[in-house]
């Protein structure tokens, strides 16, 4: 799963472990026998909806005009939307999540035309829309403020946890990565253009130790046109024979991926929360990361940062990482107490059980006036 998938079922599933409250989950039909899979058995009611999630135009008039309908009807007090809409309703009151503003960015995307013109009409309208927001660092709350005018009280951060299988005392063998090399730096991102895995393997290319190798994993996410570019430059580098590019890996062969890695190494331009780097030091794989603003917070000082956004000061970075695990053990330590305290599907949870309480109540004190 990609990040907003990841967010979208530890969230739930947590919030529905809590048992703070009722919920009532509105699914297309299509996926609700996976969603049932997914979630916790009994904690919340089904609705089934005649909608496929892929049709765009249909399911914005769905959400727009059907559900805050069928939500009025079953009397809902909050409508949590854990994707991005602008409802255009009062009643019920909503949450809503925005994960970034990639597309406001000016960062390197392969956004298309329409998606961008999309993107920027629809959160344009939060300016005069009045419902909650949540996102999933502090650095996104900010960038939402600024950027989209919402108050920073009605703006909420619930970010995302550590998965379960990051939890577990033993790293079991995994046979998919029976082939890897013995000593390697690690990518875990999609081919994306602001994930810059050019800089990355500019990067390893830098560094000198024949025996070092270079494994990307997760980059299957990224759009045809991306991977074709990412296959294109590892061909024609001096190292092409030790970079290594994986296919799509179980969860259950991570840990195992990052526990055996020199470092994980991350040359995002941009970020909204940086779920690598949490399962690094979770498993005291030291992290050398370029130095997005998302990324700084997430290591919270617990990670080797490159000075600037160029291949070289990333290598000096990876250097300087090399003996991590050998020579500064306790901040490593410090990094998985970190990702454990600060990033636990709890904690996301509880914020955003106040989020809803709060549009709950704010909307109540309306209705009273």
């Amino acid at each position: 799963m990609g990040g907003a998938a990841t967010y979208a079922v530890g969230i739930l599933r947590e919030l529905l472990a809590r048992g703070q409250h009722d919920y009532l989950l509105f699914t297309p039909s299509r996926l609700m026998d996976r969603w049932r899979e997914l979630l916790p058995k009994g904690a919340a009611s089904f609705i089934p909806c005649d909608i496929h999630p892929d049709h765009r135009a249909r399911r914005v008039l769905f959400e727009q005009f059907r559900l805050p309908g069928e939500a009025r009807r079953r009397a809902i007090d909050v409508v949590y939307f854990p994707h991005m809409i602008a409802p255009r309703w009062r009643t019920p009151a909503s949450v809503v999540t925005i994960y970034d503003l990639l597309f406001l960015s000016g960062k390197a995307t392969d956004f298309s035309w329409s998606k961008r013109r999309y993107l920027a009409w629809t959160h344009g309208q939060f300016r005069g829309r009045d419902c909650d927001v949540v996102t999933i660092s502090a650095f996104c709350r900010e960038d939402i403020h600024r950027r989209l005018g919402i108050p920073l009280d009605r703006i909420g951060v619930t970010p995302i946890g550590i998965d379960p299988v990051f939890r577990q005392v033993s790293v079991e063998p995994a046979a998919e990565l029976a082939n890897l090399p013995a000593h390697y730096f690690l990518s875990v991102a999609a081919a994306y253009p602001h994930k810059r895995l050019d800089t990355v393997i500019a990067a390893f290319e830098q560094i000198g130790e024949p025996h070092e190798s270079l494994v990307l994993a997760g980059t299957q996410s990224g759009t045809d046109g991306s991977l074709r570019r990412l296959r294109g430059r590892i061909a024609i580098s001096p190292k092409q024979g030790r970079i290594h590019v994986l296919p799509p890996l179980p969860r259950r062969a991570l840990p195992e991926l990052y526990s055996r890695a020199t470092c994980l190494v991350s040359a995002s331009e941009f970020e909204g929360f940086g779920i690598p780097a949490v399962e690094a030091m979770a498993l005291r794989c030291p992290v050398a990361a370029s130095p997005a603003e998302a990324i700084v917070e997430v290591l919270g000082g617990n990670g080797w940062l490159a000075s600037d956004f160029t291949a070289e000061a990333l290598a000096g970075a990876m250097r300087a990482v090399r003996q991590g695990r050998k020579n500064e053990p306790r901040k490593l330590e410090c990094a998985r107490d970190r990702a454990f305290q600060v990033y636990a599907w709890e904690n996301g949870a509880a914020a955003l059980e106040e989020a809803l309480a709060a549009a709950a109540s704010r909307r109540g004190r309306e209705r009273a006036v």
